[in-house]
């Protein structure tokens, strides 16, 4: 489950049609004939595309007893209906006092690893949200005017791509990332799974037994915190991995959530279904 072979190589590239007119072909002899004079290092200059712009990370910390974190799930559903849910991709993180670990007769969403991001988060109460992790821990009702705020700001990271996937018992791929500049970063790969049918208190106070959860946090593949990552503009970073998935875990349901973020907060993400690779 871990990475650690890391290989730069170069993106993009450029055609040139040229014009048989007597004018631009004489032109053409003339430009060939200078390129001598310009020194190895002149020749291929890197020039930035178009800016693109940033997806947005929700990170729900949310528990199966906590009656109003289904009316969160509900904002998260509709800001995903409002801006697509390939710009707005939330985790939906279990941990903490309100959430449920699995017993032989109950289906708990609680994991050591989300209960360990909940604390170093430092969340205290449920619903509460991280965007893009920037301006801290935020209620739900903030987050759509966070979430417009975030997808106005661009990025320097123009791409994550998964590559080269086998697909077995274990799971193996390469993760390439590309940059607009030269930036020192780190990479989460979080395995999440929808369409979880597990218990849930709601805001009446019931408990709905049949509750459908999406985008729940199950494990990471990476390093807890993310692997390190250094980019280096107009070239692609690759790194391979591989995944081991719980039996119990409906494969057809799993996706894969890449993470590029530094001490600024999320700078790219991007949620691949496990089947879509």
């Amino acid at each position: 489950m871990r990475m650690h072979i890391y290989n730069n190589k170069v993106t993009g590239g450029a055609k040139a049609i040229l014009t048989l007119l007597p004018l631009c072909l004489f032109a053409a002899v003339m430009l060939l004939a200078s390129c001598d004079n310009i020194s190895e290092d002149e020749r291929f200059i890197y020039v930035k595309p178009a800016d693109v712009k940033r997806r947005v990370l929700i990170e729900d910390f949310t528990g199966q007893r906590c009656v109003n974190c289904p009316a969160a799930h509900e904002e998260i559903d509709r800001l995903q209906e409002q801006y697509g849910d390939t710009t707005v991709i939330a985790v939906s993180i279990h941990g903490g006092a309100l959430s449920v670990k699995s017993t032989a007769t109950i289906v708990g969403l609680w994991t050591e690893l989300g209960d360990q991001y909940n604390k170093s988060a430092g969340v205290e109460s449920w619903p509460s949200g991280l965007i893009n992790r920037t301006g801290g821990l935020q209620d739900a009702p903030q987050w759509a005017a966070k979430v417009y705020e975030e997808i106005q700001k661009t990025t320097p990271v123009s791409g994550i791509d998964f590559k080269n996937v086998v697909k077995d018992e274990q799971v193996s791929f390469d993760v390439s990332v590309s940059s607009f500049e030269d930036l020192t970063c780190k990479l989460q790969l979080w395995i999440v799974e929808d369409g979880i049918v597990a218990p849930q208190q709601m805001g009446d106070g019931t408990m709905n037994r049949n509750y459908v959860h999406n985008n729940v946090f199950r494990g990471t593949i990476t390093d807890f915190s993310g692997d390190n990552l250094s980019l280096v503009a107009g070239l692609s970073t690759q790194a391979s991995y591989k995944a081991s998935f719980d039996a119990s875990w409906n494969r057809d349901n799993i996706a894969i959530v890449a993470i590029v973020s530094n001490n600024s907060g999320v700078l790219q993400v991007v949620k691949k279904k496990l089947k879509d690779l």
